[in-house]
């Protein structure tokens, strides 16, 4: 986790989980586990020659010698600033999506309330431990929800936001 957001995740315990999720969808989607045992060039060099630092792969071994030049300690700033291109984004979020909010329990719940007041959503955010962002990006991809992006009004479906109503 970004110790740098250390604070904003402890004052909200749902960002917190979400981000969790987030990462365990890098190490699950994108870490090639077959190298994890791959034996090291450096395997006999005291550890005490090495530094880690986590990047999208998951934590490197970085020799510390590196950190000892300007130009090495620009290619650290370099893996620790990467960010995660569109795909994978899209990808390890909807993971954590499904870990914390499942297509089949998140259904259940949401229909059991009216989707289209903010009190309820908070409630249910609350009760999955997620962020309202989170929880309504989740709900608008289950076509759950609809919310005009414009005045923040709640719609049971984007057809109900245009005056179409439900035949049955």
């Amino acid at each position: 986790m970004n110790e740098r957001r250390q604070q904003e995740m402890e004052q909200n315990p749902g960002r917190r989980r979400l981000t969790q999720g987030h990462e365990m969808g890098h190490w699950d989607l994108f870490v090639d586990i077959s190298k994890l045992d791959h034996p090291s060039l450096f395997e006999a060099a005291a550890p005490t020659i090495f530094a880690y630092r986590n990047s999208s792969g998951g934590q490197v071994q970085i020799i510390k010698t590196l950190l000892s030049s300007e130009e090495g300690r620009d290619l650290v700033r370099q893996i620790n600033s990467r960010a995660d291109t569109p795909d994978e984004a899209r990808s390890v979020n909807r993971y954590a999506a499904a870990i914390l909010m499942p297509r089949a329990i998140i259904t259940g719940e949401a229909n059991k309330l009216d989707c289209t007041k903010w009190t309820n959503l908070y409630q249910l955010a609350e009760r999955f431990g997620v962020s309202i962002s989170a929880l309504c990006v989740q709900l608008g991809q289950l076509n759950l929800v609809y919310i005009d992006q414009e005045n923040k009004k709640l719609y049971s479906s984007r057809e109900a936001a245009h005056g179409q109503t439900r035949l049955l």
